[in-house]
């Protein structure tokens, strides 16, 4: 009868075992290592993109509209297209109506883009100073909030965007606006975004009836 050692009998040795799991291990903290240091490179690469996807989509808009950035430019004493009678402004003709004015459009598009038919209009909020990339995703048509003008980084506002109709009530989350019953005008927090851009200037000293007092950069007039 041959004999057979019992070694070979026991296939995977200890030793072997532990050499296998402290192979795994090294290899484990490699990769983490690895992930963790490319991590940053991919929340800068999804940034990039975005700000080139919205500088593509600025000149789409310029080329469509004689050369004007986009931006809010509702304006007093003009008739507008909004669906909402509230935010018509065709009889506001005053240095107020034409805040008012900007503020309606803002307001124009969260309802139509973000569905927020629960805002009302706001009066004196000046949009443009933090809001005139709302008019850039209006010509985009997206739906509103949009992860499309948030730095991956900015994790704050990716929160809120989670539930924007709450976002001040989320665990751990800070918040401008108190947990509780949203006010009107606090209602608009999460349709920020983290990239600033503010291409009109408002100059009372220079309001037409005709014109209105909120000018807009063009392109063309720098040629």
């Amino acid at each position: 009868m041959p004999h057979h050692d019992r070694s070979s009998r026991r296939g995977f040795a200890m030793r072997d075992a532990i050499c296998t799991i402290a192979a795994a291990g090294v290899l484990l903290c490699v990769g983490t290592t690895m992930l963790a240091a490319s991590a940053p490179q991919s929340r800068m690469q999804v940034c990039m993109t975005r700000l080139k996807n919205l500088g593509i989509a600025n000149a789409s808009f310029a080329n469509d509209n004689a050369g004007k950035i986009a931006g809010l430019n509702w304006s007093c004493g003009q008739f507008t297209l909004s669906s909402y009678p509230d935010l018509h402004f065709r009889t506001f003709n005053d240095f107020s109506g034409e805040i008012d004015a900007v503020a309606a459009q803002a307001v124009d598009i969260l309802r139509r883009r973000g569905g927020r038919t629960d805002i009302n209009r706001i009066q004196q909020w000046i949009p443009s100073a933090a809001y005139n990339h709302l008019a850039i995703q209006d010509y985009l048509g997206q739906a509103l909030p949009s992860p499309e003008v948030l730095c991956p980084e900015d994790s704050m506002r990716i929160a809120w965007q989670s539930d924007p109709m709450h976002f001040n009530n989320l665990p751990g989350v800070p918040s401008p606006a108190p947990p509780g019953t949203l006010s009107n005008i606090e209602k608009r927090w999460p349709y920020g975004s983290s990239y600033k851009y503010v291409n009109a200037a408002w100059a009372n000293d220079v309001h037409t009836p005709s014109k209105g007092a909120w000018y807009f950069y063009s392109f063309l007039s720098a040629v």
